[in-house]
């Protein structure tokens, strides 16, 4: 059986779209919370994968960090709690890729 070309292409292209480059990630990461990580475990690799195939974008993951950057409860604590891990949850994801205002706000831990 031979699979039409169309579709091929059409999954080639979604697999480009949804690609993490992980240095690039990397620098990201380290130069918005001035950070000097220098490498992503595999454990977490494979997390940022899930998500991928969650749905999530890698433009959802940068946009995560650049609202958590300017989250007040981050900054009180100098970044401590944002670690490459944390973006790689579906949760943290949620509660920043998705904050339209986009402004400064302050953390409220839930119980």
């Amino acid at each position: 059986e031979q699979i039409p070309t169309k579709e091929i292409k059409v999954k080639e292209i979604k697999e480009k779209e949804n690609k993490i480059e992980f240095d690039k990630l990397l620098i990201f990461f380290n130069d918005s919370f001035n950070k000097k990580c220098r490498v992503f475990a595999t454990t977490v690799k494979q997390k940022f994968k899930l998500r991928l195939n969650d749905g999530y974008t890698v433009q959802d993951i940068a946009k995560a960090m650049q609202v958590c950057k300017m989250d007040t409860f981050h900054k009180e604590n100098n970044f401590k709690y944002c670690t490459i891990e944390y973006f790689s949850r579906a949760k943290t994801l949620d509660q920043y890729s998705f904050n339209e205002s986009g402004k400064e706000k302050k953390y409220t831990p839930t119980t």
